[in-house]
């Protein structure tokens, strides 16, 4: 299981968050649109304003999510609590997308050490 799963964002659009990770960030770095920004426009599709990629780790979740690493494109005002080196919840929704990707709806800061895993259960996904 080498492969990096490639997880795909999605406003929550009122869907029941099916599984939450704890993640490490690895890297948070603002997304290429392309030539005169071109892929930052909203008539393209898989649009994301201000889009940035974040790469990292499943520290907990799933067992066959468990220690794999992933990349999720998310839009910047989203991006913007989060810090390499930290740890990050993720809420997933239960379907997948057209093209097969495990759908993530929110995402929010975790705290370090042993108050995470509490704090991932506490968790509640933001509706906005």
């Amino acid at each position: 299981m080498a492969d990096t799963l490639d997880f795909k964002w999605e406003g929550v659009a009122d869907r029941p968050i099916a599984t939450k990770l704890l993640v490490r960030i690895d890297s948070l770095k603002k997304t290429s649109t392309g030539l005169f920004g071109l892929g930052n426009s909203p008539s393209v599709g898989g649009y994301q304003p201000d889009p940035h990629t974040l790469r990292g780790e499943v520290v907990s979740g799933p067992a066959v999510l468990a220690g794999r690493k992933f990349a999720l494109e998310l839009p910047g005002y989203k991006a913007k609590a989060l810090t390499a080196g930290a740890q990050a919840g993720l809420g997933l929704v239960a379907d997948r997308s057209k093209e097969g990707r495990d759908i993530v709806v929110c995402v929010a800061p975790a705290p370090e050490g042993a108050a995470a895993a509490q704090w991932l259960a506490d968790w509640h996904c933001p509706t906005d």
